[in-house]
């Protein structure tokens, strides 16, 4: 579908924060306190007396269930997969779907999507959809397709044990719409659910070992070290190939309706206000079916919002019209709905309640930078706009103006996240942003129509879960 063509109104992806964006070691996972997953040890098809990990057969997802204890050399594109849009209608069932069944039931079953979790989509309808915003086109369930997955084993901690105390291991699935309209190549619509499942740790850890494995089994030349961004033997193999079809066994094995905690969703309607909101399952996804509805499930709280609804964050666009891509700084005239209270105040980088200096723009992309470092802020002390707003304004506004984020520092409390230089190096850290869209783009791992988006907080996280696995005692 061309762009804009035939839609009322556009979303963007969710990075949640569920995400946003930002969480200790996670990002696209969700805003505010996180769910209390299970801590418990035990693996499906192994237990804790078992001998250590048999070896995986990338061919057999259930080989190797049990840990063996030890470092994961992993890579950045290990811990945060990215697929590849599909070439053609017939590759878009070469995605996972919502519907999708495993060892731990449905992803996201149709009825939870229904009734607390609809996107807006490029699907005519004339009833509300669970969003709460009448009148718009939905992103239909059977349309909804995995576009990107991570993992995280210690959610929102700033400073991980490395023995995994006080840890909650996550893995979070990105589902945007995909379609093929108009006899034209498929595309992403410009919203995205975010699901966030719990795990325990000694499985989590497992997942990860099979994911390297399943790399090292499908890539000999080692093409995929590097930054992040469409997974690179995903992209040479295609969406049939093997390791496309072994990353999702994977996820079929370990996720589902019985340990799904949260649905996320955000993105903007007409009027440019963008908006976020999520759903916590009140018994850690032991039922999501069950659990589906507003009544069942439980809103969670935004933090740093002072007034209004402490559910749903806005972001309202005040003077930039639509399609007219924001040019030097200053010039997007956003505010926050409700108003936040936070010590990383972003505001003068383009907001409309400010008249900034030079200054209050240098004090502004520091906080940017606070944001995006997972070792000083998580999701339980920074709201979902915030995060999501750091790249675009480090793009469009802070670094046209001369803060140059290659000169901060990198120790201290206003620095800048830096890797370790081992298991991930600077050429590692590479962001995907298309400047040149027409639009303010708020993805954090996913896609806007059909423009990759990775922004620096998931890169800067995505590294430190990185580091974090090679340290593992």
């Amino acid at each position: 579908m061309a762009r804009g063509k035939s839609v009322r109104f556009r979303w963007l992806a969710l990075a949640v924060m569920a995400a946003a964006a930002v969480g200790g070691l996670s990002s696209l996972g969700g805003c505010g306190n996180s769910p209390d997953p299970s801590t418990g040890t035990t693996n499906a098809g192994g237990d804790a007396g078992d001998v250590a990990d048999a070896g995986f057969d990338p061919n057999d997802p259930n080989s190797g269930d049990v840990d063996p204890g030890g470092p994961i050399v992993a890579q950045m594109n290990d811990v945060s997969i990215m697929f590849p849009l599909p070439q053609t209608a017939a590759d878009i069932g070469s995605l996972l779907a919502p519907s999708a069944t495993g060892s731990r039931g449905t992803l996201v079953p149709s009825s939870l999507y229904t009734t607390v979790a609809e996107l807006p989509g490029s699907t005519l309808t004339t009833t509300a959809p669970s969003n709460g915003l009448a009148g718009y086109s939905i992103a239909s369930y059977s349309d909804l397709r995995v576009v990107s997955v991570r993992i995280d084993p210690c959610f929102a901690v700033t400073d991980p044990d490395p023995h995994g105390a006080g840890c909650l291991p996550q893995v979070r699935l990105v589902f945007q719409e995909v379609r093929a309209t108009d006899g034209g190549a498929p595309q992403a619509f410009d919203s995205a659910l975010h699901a966030i499942y719990s795990l325990p740790r000694n499985e989590l850890l497992t997942l990860a070992r099979k994911l390297v494995a399943l790399r090292k089994a499908n890539d000999a030349a080692n093409t995929s070290a590097g930054s992040l961004g469409p997974h690179p033997v995903i992209v040479q193999q295609g969406l049939a190939g093997p390791m496309s079809a072994g990353v999702q066994k994977l996820i079929l094995q370990y996720v589902g309706e019985e340990n799904l905690v949260r649905v996320a969703m955000f993105g903007t309607d007409d009027q440019l206000n963008w908006i976020f909101r999520a759903n916590d399952l009140p018994d850690g996804g032991a039922d999501a079916d069950t659990d589906a509805g507003a009544a069942t499930t439980t809103p969670f709280v935004i933090p740093n919002e002072t007034l209004g609804d402490p559910h749903v964050q806005t972001i309202t666009s005040a003077s930039r019209p639509p399609d007219v891509p924001p040019l030097g700084a200053f010039a997007l005239g956003w505010f926050f709905q409700p108003m936040i209270s936070s010590p990383d105040d972003i505001e003068p980088l383009g907001g409309a309640n400010q008249s900034p200096t030079t200054q209050m723009s240098s004090d502004a992309f520091t906080a940017l930078l606070r944001l995006e470092d997972p070792t000083q802020r998580t999701f339980n002390t920074t709201d979902c706009g915030s995060c999501h707003l750091s790249t675009p304004l480090a793009k469009l506004v802070a670094l046209p103006e001369g803060n140059d984020d290659t000169t901060t520092a990198t120790s201290g409390a206003n620095a800048r996240f830096a890797p370790d230089g081992k298991s991930v190096t600077a050429a590692d850290m590479a962001v995907m942003y298309d400047l040149t869209l027409p639009r303010i783009d708020l993805h954090a791992f996913s896609y806007d129509t059909t423009s990759p988006t990775v922004n620096q907080r998931v890169v800067n996280e995505t590294a430190a879960i990185v580091e974090y696995f090679s340290a593992l005692p």
